[in-house]
């Protein structure tokens, strides 16, 4: 993203950026275990823990003996700790290059997006991960839009990712 926005000749530019730094495994920085260990559990590695909860069948939380249940519910405690720590991590690269892209003055006149495919679900529902329900925790999601066409504000009313593609093509105007 930086090479592309280096090259800017004026024209008119679409940067699509994709990231997969919130997406399993969740193996966050030293860095960031070390600023976050005091409010979260960022310590395991997270391919033991999935080994573990695999191993335990965490599919269902009905009839489950109770130390099982409990250490479930503790695994998926720390795996929700790692994630938290990778959507830290991403939250901090993002700001950074949202420093970079006002210094260079591209703020201006750009319209930016900001979201996410799908959240992660740690047993609320009886499942780990996503593509398990139509969950809330699964399916909310972020979308930032900022540009000079927007007043900051917050939009309650549900919006879908389906209409992310007509939206933005409705921002942009015909190709020319």
């Amino acid at each position: 993203a930086r090479a592309v926005l280096s090259s800017d000749d004026g024209r008119p530019l679409f940067l699509f950026v994709q990231s997969y730094a919130v997406h399993a495994p969740y193996q966050p920085t030293e860095a960031t275990r070390a600023r976050l260990r005091a409010t979260l559990p960022v310590d395991g590695d997270f391919d033991l823990l999935l080994g573990e909860a695999r191993q335990l069948g965490m599919t269902t939380l009905a009839e489950r003996p109770g130390a099982q249940l409990a250490r479930e519910r503790e695994l998926a405690r720390e795996l929700r700790g790692l994630y938290l720590a990778k959507v830290s991590e991403l939250d901090g690269l993002f700001g950074r290059f949202l420093g970079e892209l006002e210094q260079r003055g591209g703020l201006e006149a750009a319209t930016l997006f900001f979201l996410a495919d799908h959240g992660e679900s740690f047993l609320e529902h009886a499942s780990l991960f996503h593509a398990t329900g139509v969950f809330e925790e699964e399916l909310r999601v972020p979308l930032v839009v900022c540009g000079p066409r927007f007043a900051p504000g917050r939009e309650e009313r549900a919006v879908s990712l389906i209409d992310f593609l007509p939206t933005v093509a409705e921002l942009t105007g015909p190709c020319s």
